[in-house]
């Protein structure tokens, strides 16, 4: 693994840099006018062929880098992953004959359906990356202790690395700058938080960690100089384990869950999972000392197939699924989620095609099972007034191109007059005067003004 450094700080610190290299395994001279030398002698090379270091994993301009440090497609050579972008035990082990044999038993056993969904999220983080799909697909693996929760997040976390450590298997125990770099990490693969519980955070904040999990941005921080630190991004799958589901934890605090949260994450029950017998449970462990084979060959199927090339096709391909899933009179919450399980189901297809799950598994009859089950408990999770306005929200953007940031009301009216705030882009000429212009809400259903300003505007309707 080699070390990253800018030619900046070769000039103002090259001493930082030759320590770097040391703790690489370059031998250096302890001598101080050595070591300035060597870091003036690095900052005058000039390298015969350039080579671009990105940041994180995921799709680079229609090359997948892994978090391996692997890189897939023509003139791979040109890229290479910045090493704090990978993953700290990138070795694949054992046989990709042994993984299947796993894998078969998973899903052949009683937990099959949602073993599956946690082994498809292993193959959906390449795809929701490579569509560049608004939102990262959200997991919730829901139940009481040894149910088989954190299993389906190891087959998963199998498909590219050690599922047990230093990879894509995380605990929760770590702080919220922490957890924005390892999403960055899993950037196009896959980050399984595991212990969901061990966060400590109250309802509320849960609530904001899912949906900020979700939009895949970190803050906005400044350097000491006042300059603006690089901003920390990621678009994959994401799967979260814990003793109750989300919406439980929120309302554990006194709060009803948003109906935009429960809708980001797909909530798996996994509360009627049976017992497995220990040849069974033995069977699907063996991906513990065989792993890290799928990801490679999922990735040379996307590429083989000129998905890498032409993402329209396997957007095209995405939605097809969904509506195989969907249904007309699903709420726009459950459409949203159908989203996510329609991204499964495309991800677990072309990873059939490649031979990576048995041709005679019936994928969508799974994917449909489990979606079923968890309407059945977002309909009980969610408050009927968030349902509506989360009617209303589709409605508004819908009809006047306005995405709803926030909403007021008056909890305690029996008729409640709700002002939804959004925001839009400024026009052409730029800049327009807070006082300057206001025009009408340019719908018959809905009333308000407009406000323009520099950087776009802002505005409500009110119904």
């Amino acid at each position: 693994m080699g070390a990253d450094a800018r030619h900046s700080e070769l000039i103002s610190d090259p001493k930082k840099v030759v320590a770097s290299l040391g703790d690489k395994g370059l031998w250096v001279s302890a001598n101080r006018h050595s070591i300035l030398k060597l870091g003036e002698l690095l900052s005058l090379v000039r390298p015969m062929k350039d080579i671009v270091t990105v940041n994180s994993p995921g799709w680079h301009e229609g090359l997948f880098v892994s978090p391996t440090g692997e890189v897939f497609g023509e003139n791979s050579s040109e890229f290479r992953l910045k090493s704090l972008g990978q993953y700290s035990d990138p070795q694949h082990k054992g046989e990709l004959v042994k993984w299947s044999q796993s894998v078969e038993a998973a899903l052949e056993c009683a937990n099959g359906d949602f073993l599956c969904i946690g082994l498809l999220s292993g193959f959906a983080g390449p795809i929701v990356n490579l569509c560049q799909d608004t939102n990262s697909v959200l997991i919730n693996f829901a139940g009481t202790t040894s149910r088989g929760k954190t299993t389906a997040q190891r087959l998963g976390a199998s498909v590219w690395g050690n599922p047990i450590r230093g990879a894509a298997l995380v605990k929760f125990n770590v702080t919220p700058n922490a957890i924005e770099a390892i999403a960055e990490r899993a950037n196009g693969t896959l980050l399984a938080i595991d212990e969901g519980g061990q966060s400590g955070m109250s309802g509320p904040q849960y609530q904001t960690a899912v949906f900020n999990l979700a939009e895949g941005s970190g803050k906005h921080r400044l350097t000491a100089s006042a300059g603006e630190r690089r901003v920390r991004r990621w678009l994959t799958c994401i799967t979260i384990s814990e003793e109750v589901g989300f919406a439980d934890k929120v309302k554990r605090d006194g709060r009803n869950p948003a109906a935009g949260a429960v809708a980001r994450i797909w909530e798996v029950d996994v509360d009627d999972a049976k017992l497995l017998d220990d040849k069974t449970i033995s069977e699907i462990e063996d991906m513990k000392l065989n792993y890290g084979h799928a990801g490679p060959i999922f990735i040379q199927r996307l590429i083989s197939e000129g998905y890498a090339a032409n993402p329209e096709t396997l957007r095209e391909r995405v939605q097809a699924a969904e509506r195989s899933l969907s249904s007309f009179d699903h709420s726009p919450q459950q459409r949203r989620v159908t989203g996510a399980a329609g991204v499964l189901l495309a991800a677990g297809e072309i990873a059939q095609e490649a031979g990576l799950i048995p041709k005679c598994y019936d994928l969508a009859a799974t994917v449909k099972r489990v979606l079923q089950r968890s309407f059945e408990r977002m309909a009980r999770n969610m408050d009927p007034l968030e349902v509506a306005l989360g009617d209303m929200r589709e409605s508004v953007l819908k009809r006047i191109g306005y995405d709803v940031l926030d909403i007021d009301y008056d909890q305690d009216a029996v008729y409640r007059a709700v002002t939804a705030q959004y925001a839009y882009p400024c026009g052409p000429s730029g800049f327009v005067s807070e006082d300057a212009e206001q025009t009408p809400c340019p719908s018959s259903e809905f009333s308000g003004m407009l406000r323009l300003y520099r950087n776009g505007g802002s505005g409500s309707v009110s119904v």
